[in-house]
This record gives structure tokens, sequence and C-alpha cells, in this order.
């Protein structure tokens, strides 16, 4: 298990556990990009695990394909619409969440946000669990020049541009 990324996890169940959760058993959404995946594993027995000494229920749900954006709005109302203690959640896209997650500020229900920063303050009930994009950006071009000795080209594929942090991290390889 990849301990980098399911102990952050733990502190965002943990958070939302102490920012708001008040019935005797509260249920916390954690809602990744995608189910279609194992990169998003480490992250729910993460949430599990930080879960269960909390006495906390996780609802883990994604679509089923990146880039489901609406399914992945959907789950947010969904959690509301339970009445759910706190919400993790790693959004597929930087801008179509900003608004469904200020909504659900606005209706007092903690989230976490994971991999991303939607450009919202963090405050007591929103935190952010970000990676140094920067220097990932700086390690891997650093990394991938030493491995082609200094010579040839890299083509970069994947990237979304939709996602303010892999913009960032692309722009980092591209500078280094």
């Amino acid at each position: 298990m990849n301990l980098f990324y399911w102990r952050p996890i733990a502190l965002g169940v943990t958070a939302c556990t102490l920012l708001g959760c008040s019935r005797a058993r509260p249920t916390i959404a954690v809602i990744p990009r995608t189910c279609a995946t194992l990169l998003w594993e480490p992250m729910h027995a993460g949430a599990v695990t930080a879960a269960r000494p909390n006495a906390v229920h996780v609802y883990w749900n994604a679509p089923a394909q990146d880039n489901d954006v609406e399914k992945q709005i959907g789950f947010l109302q969904l959690a509301l619409d339970r009445n759910y203690g706190g919400i993790i959640v790693a959004p597929d896209e930087t801008l179509a969440f900003r608004t469904p997650v200020e909504h659900l500020l606005d209706e007092h229900v903690p989230v976490v946000v994971v991999d991303d920063d939607l450009g919202l303050p963090p405050n007591s009930r929103l935190a952010y669990v970000l990676n140094d994009e920067a220097a990932g950006g700086e390690v891997a071009a650093r990394r991938v020049a030493e491995r082609l000795g200094g010579h040839g080209s890299v083509a970069m594929l994947g990237i979304n541009l939709r996602l303010r942090s892999m913009k960032t991290r692309a722009a980092s390889f591209e500078r280094a």
C-alpha cells in the first residue's frame, strides 16, 4: 500500500469527522476521479483505515470512466441529499467543481479536496490535500533527462488541461 497517498486521506477523514459530524455513526463520502483504475485504491484503503477507529462509515463511489464530470458532481449532490457528515473529493476538473463545492460549503458540509486546488480559500469547512506539482514536474524532468543521457525529445501525453494541478506539473516539467 502506498503510505504516501493514504495518510493524507486519513487526515482528511479525521478532519471531516472533527469539522462537523454530529450523528452517532456519521458517513463520509469519498469520491475519487474514477473507480476504473487501481490508482485510487490506496485512497479507499486509507479512508476506511482512518474511519474505523473514529466510528465513521465511508461511502465510496466514483464514475466508471475518467472525465465523467457530471456523474462525479452527481455523487456530491447525493452526499448532500443524504446528509453525510463530510465529503472528500478528487475533482476531475478544476473549474467545474468550484460552484458545487461552494454550494456544499454554503450548506455547512465539510469538504476535503484532494489533488487539485480549486482556487477557493481554505477555511474551517474546506481543506486541501495537495502535492507539490512544481517540484514533481522538476523531479520527473531530471529523471527523464538522466535516462536519455541529456539527448532526445519527450512527448507528454494524457495531460488534462482542465486540472490546475496537471497544468502546473506539465509546465514545471517543460521549464526544467
